[in-house]
């Protein structure tokens, strides 16, 4: 296997565990480590993953810790930069969902 491929797989299987955690939990604690998960994904290149993660994810941090929360605040910043990185900086959601994070 491709190392590239090894480490999207392992990437991915991370996530999934940590996913796993925060829904069955409710707990935010887990918000830090899911956003880890999403650095690494955009550091790996993988940015529509990263961007279905974040997008995924925002709906539970924001009930859990609030829309104006510094952990929903960090999942947006990194919801942008998969955007960006992604070549979608022109769309005006990304603007929107910046403006947002910095809100």
């Amino acid at each position: 296997m491709p190392k590239k491929a090894r480490q999207f797989a392992f990437l991915w299987a991370g996530f999934a565990i940590i996913l796993g955690a925060v829904v069955a939990s409710g707990d935010a604690q887990f918000a830090t480590t899911s956003t880890e998960t999403i650095e690494q994904l955009i550091y790996a290149g993988h940015y529509a993953e990263a961007e279905r993660v974040a997008r995924d994810l925002l709906p539970r941090i924001e009930r859990t810790t609030g829309s104006d929360s510094l952990e929903a605040a960090a999942l947006l910043d990194l919801l942008v930069e998969a955007l960006w990185r992604g070549g979608k900086s022109s769309l005006p959601e990304t603007r929107e969902l910046a403006d947002r994070s910095r809100a």
